[in-house]
C-alpha cells in the first residue's frame, strides 16, 4: 500500500516501505490572456478572408484597405460594430461582390469580433 502528501508546489512525497520518494506529479501551468488570444485570432482571420470578384463591385483596394484596419482594432480591443456600420465604398467595373462584402461586415458588426466563416 502506498501514502503520500502532496504539498503546495505540485510536489507528492510518496512513503513505502523504503526510502521516501519526491517526485513531481503536475506540470507548471501556462498562463496566458484568453482575450488577447481571441482578438488575435480574429483579426487572422479577417485579413485573411477572400471575396469573389464580379463586374461592378466594391473597389479590391477600398476593401482589403478596410479589412487590415478593422484587424488591427480588433487586436487593440476597440470596438468595430460602428465602423462595419458606416463604410461606404465606391463601386468599380470588376470588384468585390456587393453582397458578399455587406454579409460580411454586417455579421461582424452584429457579432462585434466574433468573425464569420466566408
Amino acid at each position: 500500500m502506498m501514502a503520500g502528501t502532496v504539498h503546495q508546489d505540485g510536489d507528492m512525497t510518496e512513503c513505502r516501505a523504503g526510502p521516501r520518494v519526491r517526485r513531481q506529479t503536475a506540470s507548471p501551468r501556462v498562463h496566458f490572456d484568453a482575450a488577447v488570444t481571441l482578438r488575435s485570432m480574429d483579426a487572422e482571420r479577417v485579413r485573411q478572408v477572400k471575396f469573389r470578384q464580379t463586374l461592378r463591385g466594391y473597389q479590391v483596394n477600398e476593401v482589403d484597405g478596410f479589412l487590415e484596419r478593422l484587424a488591427t482594432e480588433i487586436e487593440a480591443g476597440r470596438s468595430v460594430g460602428g465602423l462595419c456600420r458606416q463604410v461606404h465604398f465606391r463601386q468599380a467595373l470588376r470588384g468585390y461582390r456587393v453582397d458578399d462584402v455587406d454579409h460580411f461586415l454586417a455579421e461582424v458588426a452584429g457579432g462585434e469580433g466574433s468573425i464569420p466563416h466566408i
